[in-house]
């Protein structure tokens, strides 16, 4: 049950039907969206909401069935009757709608574990292409019979071109005498007139010519001749028509024959076409509007997250700005009832018609724009009470009208209704109207019934402070802007801002103040608890947020600091491994030499030359070691200064010491700083000019080992900064701008750990996502300054 009657017309679903229906391919499937009303029936409405959200995974997929047919069941109509007959155009229609039908049924019988809702839509009649080729056979793409539709069609139009080309050159003989005698215009053309040929032939010098006047110009100057000369062969041109139009019809009998045998099946697949035109609509509406399918849970509830009215964000979106999503929850014996309150033209009307909106599109089949965790129970009664109800057919006033509705409300509701009333207990005086509206709501709680209503009374807003399965809510309010932000909080009743307000607009502040004291310390003290309450939260929500991004930003500090620790970690053993291999390298290649001396003394030890030469050669290599080892101390005992060139743990990079802060030095490698411990670093013996060249040298090098793309699909979040950070260095030292990071979509984690890092880097310029064919959300474009 719904209540009142223009209950549509109220939350504007018809605004939202003529959107739905304007995607309609069909007539008649717009009529089926006009025509649906509001179900209960949880099976059924689950059913129609699975097939919507199956449709729109469809239309997502590269490769999907035919979208494109007609309505067939007037044309199958029109064919039933014996003797009766399809035009070309008719037959190319159905063949179109029936390969539309085929492309459909076969995709669904494939992929039938995926979409198993709409396969049931395809059983009970058969769908194949043996009727479709038969009448590609004979009928071609501009829905005209093919001249090989059989052999005596080929015959009749062969003689037809044959006739007819006689006839055009034995008439163009005699136009071309009939011009030259000046008994006819110089530019004039041979034309058909009741398809026979005919000449153009001025009216004075008709009767010099022999032959039939089948027209004249709307002048009466000239005259449209059959010369007598081309009677016969004109004659043998129409005879030729009349036969070829007799076997045309033989054919369209022929086929309509065949297609009066195959009814009952064409008939279904119609059916079928129709029912998925209407679901198709549903379907591109929800992907046009972001909407979705919603889950349908049993009972009487309502779960809503990330809730928009969609006409309203339609029209925010054409003007380019934000609708504020709304957050709802009415729950069996722990919140079924809203109160509402907050000031003027701060989102409380627009919440109550958003729930109610999106309700009873949802319990219609339609797809509504919510998150995908939100949850939609069923009523079987929707009652409201929104705006001016004044009737004047019966001469109540608006009050009068709003009482005679909460009477309905009263005696009708139950745990299976929605009431949703708007500036309830308004219409007449405040401590009246407030205190019927308090008992009236008592009743209605009493119901078990669910329900919102939105208010500015105090005690309306203290009952659902206190009253079990009644909780408040507030339309949230910029106390320092005075403007709203028709955000809604719930927990907590909302201040009116009456006063706040006025003062904005400039009212006097003596009149504010004697307008306080004739309401009443009371009034005037709750209000302001209200007020102070919101205003003290938004202070503590503002400070509250600005804590959580200084702790985000201290994590992202600590991550990166430890990153940037774990990557010198091992950068340090890598240079260390690398340096014991050299010393051992150096080591063995002594001992070798000492051994070799040895073994030649040993030998030779008759031969003082021998001998003397192999001491020569070991004191060389003692020489060596020691030369090496001192140049090594040397080097790394010097004293570093600004400007000096350095070499990071003995490795092959350059930087360059830009400052020195007690046993820390700030170092620039390429185009990268870094505060480096003075103990890691060792002094180059080379000058700026060949650092320069070496470093040119050896950035060509990488240059052409270097890959513009970092692959982290599979790795875990923690493992992935490091990767990151040392790829985007080593490009910002190539001099490389563009890069490719493939991180896959799955839940998206990857993606927003890599982003939200990389937002915090000055040389990142933009992110973005690569083209939907080379990737899509899954690989992340990084553009460099």
């Amino acid at each position: 049950m719904i209540y009142p009657e223009n209950l549509e017309e109220k939350l504007e679903v018809d605004q939202v039907r003529k959107l739905i229906k304007s995607y309609c391919i069909t007539e008649k499937a717009g009529d089926r969206v006009e025509a649906v009303k509001s179900l209960n029936d949880f099976e059924l409405l689950s059913k129609y909401h699975n097939q919507t959200r199956q449709c729109i995974r469809i239309l997502g997929l590269p490769k999907r069935p035919n979208l494109a047919f007609e309505d067939i069941s007037e044309i199958l109509v029109n064919v039933k009757t014996e003797g009766s007959l399809l035009e070309g155009e008719e037959l190319l229609s159905l063949r179109i709608s029936l390969e539309a039908s085929h492309s459909w049924t076969q995709f669904l019988k494939r992929e039938k574990d995926e979409f198993p809702d709409l396969f049931e839509l395809t059983l009970g009649f058969n769908s194949d292409l043996i009727l479709c080729n038969e009448i590609s056979s004979k009928i071609d793409e501009r829905g005209e019979v093919r001249s090989d539709a059989s052999p005596a069609l080929i015959r009749i139009r062969a003689d037809m071109i044959s006739a007819e080309k006689k006839a055009r050159k034995s008439l163009k003989k005699i136009h071309e005498r009939v011009k030259s005698d000046e008994y006819s215009e110089g530019d004039s053309e041979i034309t058909l007139r009741e398809g026979r040929l005919v000449i153009p032939v001025k009216a004075e010098h008709k009767r010099h010519l022999s032959g039939f006047i089948h027209d004249e110009s709307s002048t009466g100057q000239t005259v449209f001749m059959e010369p007598t000369e081309v009677l016969e062969l004109n004659n043998e041109v129409r005879e030729l028509q009349y036969e070829e139009r007799r076997e045309v019809r033989r054919i369209l009998l022929e086929i309509a024959s065949t297609i009066r045998l195959e009814l009952p099946d064409l008939e279904g697949n119609g059916k079928f076409l129709l029912l998925l035109d209407f679901i198709l609509a549903k379907a591109k509406y929800g992907r046009d509007y972001e909407s979705i399918a919603p889950k349908i849970v049993k009972g009487a509830s309502l779960n809503l997250s990330n809730a928009y009215h969609p006409l309203l964000r339609k029209i925010n979106s054409e003007r380019s700005q934000i609708t504020v999503p709304l957050s709802i929850s009415l729950i069996h014996d722990q919140n079924r009832v809203l109160v509402i309150s907050g000031p003027n033209a701060g989102g409380k009307s627009v919440a109550l018609k958003t729930v109610g909106l999106l309700q009873y599109m949802v319990q219609c089949g339609f797809p509504v724009p919510v998150a995908e965790n939100s949850e939609f129970g069923i009523f079987k009664n929707i009652f409201i009470d929104i705006g001016d109800s004044q009737s004047l057919e019966n001469d109540l006033s608006t009050y009068s009208s709003r009482l005679k509705a909460m009477k309905f409300f009263m005696f009708n509701s139950s745990k299976g209704t929605l009431f949703l009333i708007d500036e309830f207990g308004t219409g007449t005086e405040p401590q009246f109207g407030g205190a019927l509206a308090e008992e009236i709501l008592k009743e209605l709680i009493a119901t078990k019934a669910f329900g919102i209503v939105t208010t500015h009374y105090a005690n309306i807003k203290k009952l659902a402070e206190h009253r079990k399965g009644v909780e408040n809510g507030a339309m949230k309010y910029d106390t320092r802007k005075l403007e709203p932000l028709f955000q809604l909080e719930i927990g907590q009743p909302g201040s009116s801002f009456a006063f706040e307000i006025a003062k904005k607009i400039g009212l006097k502040e003596e009149l504010i103040n004697e307008a306080k004291s004739n309401l009443g310390s009371s009034h005037v003290d709750f209000d302001k608890m209200l007020s102070d309450l919101e205003s003290d939260k938004n202070h503590y929500e503002k400070l509250n947020s600005n804590l959580q991004k200084k702790e985000q930003d201290l994590n992202r500090l600590r991550k990166d600091y430890e990153a940037l620790k774990s990557m010198i970690e091992i950068e340090r053993k890598e240079i260390m491994d690398k340096a014991k291999r050299e010393a051992n390298a150096l080591i063995e290649k002594a001992n070798r030499n000492i051994e070799g001396t040895i073994r030649e003394i040993r030998e030779h030890d008759a031969e003082r030359k021998r001998t003397k030469a192999a001491r020569e050669n070991l004191e060389k290599s003692k020489h060596e070691v020691a030369t090496r080892s001192v140049e090594k101390n040397t080097l790394e005992k010097a004293k570093l200064k600004v400007g000096d060139l350095v070499h990071l743990d003995a490795a092959d990079e350059l930087g360059e010491v830009l400052s020195i802060k007690k046993n820390e030095a700030e170092v620039r490698f390429g185009q990268l700083k870094s505060f480096v411990k003075l103990s890691r670093l060792t002094k180059s013996s080379l000058k700026k000019e060949q650092s320069i060249s070496r470093s040119s040298t050896m950035s060509s090098e990488r240059l052409g080992s270097f890959s513009s793309e970092l692959d982290i699909r599979g790795k875990r979040a923690e493992e992935v900064l490091p990767l990151v950070d040392k790829f985007v260095d080593k490009a910002i030292m190539m001099g490389i701008s563009e890069l490719r990071i493939l991180h896959g979509k799955g839940h998206g984690i990857l993606r927003d750990v890599v982003r939200n890092h990389l937002m915090s880097e000055n040389q990142v310029e933009s992110m973005k996502d690569e083209h939907v064919e080379r990737g899509g959300a899954g690989i992340t474009l990084v553009s460099l300054k």
